[in-house]
């Protein structure tokens, strides 16, 4: 009991906190308050107007350095971004490809979908796919717009072929 009492009457007081200093604050008047914003606006505006123009010219110079590849062209530098870098990815991607868009233009042309897939090995690593459905098929003036369209690109060209 004794020690308790000694532990109550020992209490720390706590400082007591002194308030902040009010510092003098330099008094602007209106109109110097309004210059000093429509300064900052002029300057932001003229930064802008030269970033817009180094944009333009980077686009156009980027533009000049585009030119339209085939898909061909486009397959060779990126198959393996595409699926194709090996010969057993090869056929599950060109199969899957294939059975894919049989679907999708059934499902457009709201028909019941039946496929027939048949897979031939023709050599060391060849196949011949063909896969034949019941959807509309493809008109045959599209045909050639369908096999020779090309990509318009730049970064095609600089990725090499892995």
């Amino acid at each position: 009991k004794k020690a308790r009492a000694k532990i109550k009457k020992t209490k720390v007081k706590r400082a007591k906190r002194k308030p902040a200093r009010k510092t003098k604050q330099k008094k602007r008047s209106k109109v110097s308050v309004l210059k000093k914003k429509a300064g900052t606006a002029s300057k932001r505006k003229k930064a802008a107007g030269k970033r817009g123009v180094a944009v333009a010219a980077t686009a156009e110079s980027m533009a000049a350095q585009q030119r339209d590849i085939s898909i061909s062209e486009f397959f060779a530098k990126n198959r393996h971004l595409l699926g194709f870098d090996n010969p057993r990815k090869a056929l599950l991607t060109a199969v899957k490809e294939a059975v894919d868009n049989s679907l999708d233009a059934c499902e457009e042309a709201r028909i019941l979908p039946d496929l027939t897939i048949s897979i031939k090995a023709v050599g060391d690593n060849k196949f011949v796919l063909a896969v034949k459905d019941n959807g509309p098929g493809i008109v045959k003036q599209q045909i050639p717009n369908i096999f020779a369209k090309l990509l318009y690109g730049s970064k095609f060209h600089s990725l090499k072929m892995s």
